[in-house]
């Protein structure tokens, strides 16, 4: 039978503190034997049966018609009721987890496990006391040096009952665990986290994201959020590839704020992991605007809240801040990375132009005299110039147009983005693609010569 049910978030953490430090201690642990509780034929509180459980006989002092078992009395003082198995488990077990059902009007003092080399219980090689605690799990570790291979086992429940009708502990089950034999799967979960990113509220449903469980027996694994989680699991069923299908609940879709959760996945040998699952509700009225052409902030605004995405074409405004490029590829493709500041004269790098090209899309002749053409490292510009004669310098007011994309902390238009008219470029040099003359370049004592309309100009646009 397939599980998946909902945690309590206390119980979670616990759990997964206690399971972790069983993983720490063994590695990697798997099922050997489970305990599934069948019906047997008592249905007396201080009576007792033999109940043959997948090849395992076990006795039980309690109510054993009734699945779970149910272990208890009325009017009873710190009186043992116990479990027990009359066949010895053969695997060396390194810990047993203990399902424990309701537990409602009755308390209970202890509970106990008790390893044995005998079914009489005469020769007790281990006494570990549990944590108790109703509808959770008790975890029974072996003890350093001790070895629980072909023993037998004894829970042993101390309660006390103070009304004169029954009350009951309800016995789950049990999981005994052995260490993990070479190649044998373990418990492993995909992705580690999922992000929804950011939706507008009042929105009526957000595609739900799958986490891949990978197990050898994915019918033993139990998912779950804590209570009241702004996601919902997929509680119809886990499918049989390990497809759990998590959407976040209709309130979170209403109601504008970050919301974040952990998704726990435990398999039946108790193994958890985890799943950080989150999304963000913005209120469209607070949402930036795209506009025609975008400062810096506006765009990052627009990016984050989810206005624009990843490629999408988009303008944008600011100043030159700095420029680079590799020598060599600047000569084959004409094209440089540009950092812009929001600010005039700023030498903040507040957004990068990758490489860009010129007014139009036109790719870029020249950078300035003193550097090897053919380097393959990057140096920084203070100038370039177009082929048909715009200039670009630090401080200039451009516009630029392309694809926006945030690599890594930075926010950039991506390579193949160009200037565009809007900004003011301040250059002798003011020539279009329609009134461009035939240009002609050439080296002049050692300096780069434009030859335009039977002129002559230096790289910076003065007339020589």
């Amino acid at each position: 039978m397939k599980k998946n049910f909902q945690l309590n978030r206390f119980m979670v953490v616990l759990f997964a503190m206690l399971t972790l430090s069983l993983t720490d201690v063994w590695g990697g642990i798997a099922p050997a034997y489970t305990l599934t509780p069948v019906a047997g034929k008592n249905n007396s509180y201080t009576g007792n049966c033999d109940i043959m459980c997948d090849g395992i006989k076990w006795n039980v002092t309690g109510n054993s018609q009734m699945v779970p078992w149910r272990v208890g009395g009325k009017s009873l003082t710190a009186v043992d009721r116990e479990i027990y198995s009359k066949t010895s488990i053969a695997d060396s077990i390194v810990s047993v987890v203990v399902t424990n059902g309701e537990a409602s009007s009755i308390t209970v003092n202890s509970f106990t496990l008790t390893v044995a080399s005998d079914s009489d219980f005469v020769n007790v090689v281990s006494t570990v006391t549990g944590n108790f605690k109703a509808s959770d799990t008790t975890i029974f570790a072996c003890p350093a040096g001790a070895d629980w291979t072909n023993k037998y086992y004894k829970f042993t429940y101390n309660v006390t009952v103070s009304v004169t009708s029954n009350k009951f502990v309800q016995f789950s089950g049990a999981v005994f665990n052995k260490m993990k034999n070479a190649g044998e799967p373990d418990l492993t979960v995909s992705p580690a986290s999922i992000d929804f990113g950011k939706v507008d509220a009042g929105t009526a449903s957000v595609a739900g994201q799958d986490v891949t469980v990978t197990i050898e027996n994915i019918e033993e694994v139990i998912v779950g959020f804590s209570t009241n989680s702004p996601f919902e699991a997929d509680k119809e069923s886990l499918t049989a590839s390990g497809i759990v299908t998590i959407t976040p609940t209709a309130t979170t879709l209403a109601n504008p704020g970050e919301y974040k959760d952990t998704l726990i996945i435990t398999d039946a040998a108790q193994l958890t992991k985890t799943v950080a699952v989150a999304i963000k509700v913005i209120d469209p009225s607070t949402k930036p605007v795209l506009k025609e052409v975008n400062t810096i902030p506006n765009i990052i605004a627009c990016y984050d809240e989810g206005v624009v995405k990843q490629s999408d074409l988009v303008k944008v405004t600011g100043y030159i801040s700095g420029m680079f490029l590799k020598p060599s590829n600047f000569a084959k493709y004409g094209s440089v990375t540009v950092w812009l500041s929001s600010e005039k004269d700023g030498k903040s790098q507040d957004f990068q132009l990758y490489n860009c090209y010129g007014q139009d899309g036109d790719t870029l002749a020249y950078f300035g005299p003193g550097y090897n053409t053919t380097g393959t490292s990057n140096v920084n510009v203070d100038t370039v110039i177009s082929r048909i004669g715009y200039q670009y310098v630090a401080g200039d007011s451009i516009v630029a147009y392309g694809k926006i994309k945030k690599y890594n902390t930075t926010y950039e238009l991506d390579g193949g983005c160009y200037f565009v008219a809007g900004g003011v470029i301040p250059t002798a040099i003011k020539v279009t693609k329609e009134t461009a003359l035939p240009v002609k370049k050439m080296m002049l004592n050692g300096q780069m010569v434009i030859i335009r309309d039977g002129k002559m100009f230096n790289a910076l646009g003065a007339e020589l």
